[in-house]
């Protein structure tokens, strides 16, 4: 199994047997979340209020065997997801999704099949509940894309996955998807 750490710029993968590649992820999210939490105490000095809107939101890990983070709420949440309550498609692939809690927009890709979005900024975690809508991206850089999207409007602008120029797609309603204008 691999291990792949990124940022813009840099990246590293390490091959490893499973058991320590979900060992090793464990540690780096735990290490990652608490890095965080110092850092937000150190802006917000030692009185952080946890209720005001700029808070991080709680975060929760999973791992096999061993919770680094889990709330209330996503006990709950977890108890509810079963195969019976999904009622959206999966699906995989580019992905261009807003968040339906923060409308926070967020491009990524999946090579898994996915029924469900969790959204990075306020942590919420969505069952597609509508089937999302068909994108197809054409940049001038001559990058061509097929991106699933759940946004609902007209006209918008999507930034290029390969080089990040904003491309303006809109509505086609004959072939139900969305172009490139």
């Amino acid at each position: 199994m691999k291990v792949r750490i990124s940022i813009p710029g840099a990246y590293m993968v390490k091959d490893m047997p499973e058991d320590k590649a979900w060992e090793t992820f464990g540690k780096l999210a735990e290490m990652i979340l608490i890095i965080s939490r110092k850092d937000k105490e150190e802006e917000g000095g030692a009185g952080l209020d946890t209720n005001s809107s700029d808070a991080d939101p709680q975060v929760s890990v999973r791992v096999p065997g061993m919770e680094i983070h889990e709330t209330e709420g996503d006990a709950d949440e977890a108890a509810m997801d079963t195969p019976e309550s999904r009622t959206g498609q999966k699906y995989k692939g580019f992905m261009y999704i807003r968040c339906p809690e923060c409308g926070k927009e967020k491009s990524f890709f999946t090579r898994q099949e996915t029924d469900h979005y969790h959204c990075d900024a306020c942590g919420a975690r969505r069952i597609f509940e509508k089937p999302l809508k068909e994108l197809r991206l054409e940049c001038e850089c001559g990058t061509r894309l097929r991106y699933f999207t759940n946004l609902e409007e007209p006209l918008f602008d999507i930034n290029c996955f390969r080089c990040g120029s904003p491309v303006t797609v809109s509505w086609n309603g004959k072939k139900k998807m969305y172009m490139t204008v």
